[in-house]
C-alpha cells in the first residue's frame, strides 16, 4: 500500500489570534491579512495553549481579559515550556481593562509587546517590523 504525503506549499506566516471578542476577531484578522499574515482564530486560553503546543506560529495576539483563565497565564505557561529550548514565540498584548502598569507586567512576564485596545493596524505593523516579522504578499 503506497502512503500519500500532502505538503502545504503556503508558506505565508502564520499568527495565533487570541481574543473572545468576535467583532476584534474580524478586525485583527483583517489587518492581519492586510499584513499578509495568515490567521488562526481561538477564543480561550485554554485553547490557544493547545494551539501552540500543537502548530507553527510565527507570533500571537492575546487579549489579557479571557473567559477561562487570564492572558498572563497563558504568557507564564508559554515561557515556562520554552525554557531550555532555542525557540521563542513572540506575543503581543492587548487589553481593553487595564493601565500602563498592566502592560509593564506583561512584558515583564514574556511578552514581547503590549498595548491598550483598540490597536490600530498601524500599531500592528511597527510591532511586527521592530521583531522583524513579516507576513507573506499583502494583500
Amino acid at each position: 500500500m503506497s502512503e500519500r504525503i500532502l505538503l502545504s506549499t503556503d508558506h505565508t506566516p502564520k499568527v495565533l489570534l487570541v481574543e473572545d471578542d468576535p467583532s476584534m476577531q474580524m478586525i485583527y484578522a483583517y489587518f492581519l491579512g492586510k499584513l499578509g499574515f495568515q490567521t488562526e482564530q481561538v477564543a480561550l486560553g485554554q485553547r490557544a495553549l493547545y494551539c501552540v503546543a500543537q502548530g507553527h506560529y510565527h507570533a500571537m495576539i492575546l487579549d489579557l481579559g479571557l473567559p477561562d483563565i487570564k492572558g498572563e497565564s497563558v504568557i507564564e505557561c508559554i515561557r515556562a515550556n520554552e525554557k531550555n529550548t532555542a525557540h521563542h514565540l513572540p506575543i503581543l498584548v492587548t487589553t481593553a481593562h487595564g493601565d500602563a502598569g498592566i502592560l509593564t507586567a506583561c512584558q515583564k512576564k514574556g511578552a514581547d509587546a503590549a498595548f491598550m485596545k483598540p490597536v490600530s493596524l498601524e500599531t500592528f505593523q511597527q510591532a511586527f517590523h521592530r521583531m522583524d516579522l513579516t507576513g507573506g504578499q499583502a494583500r
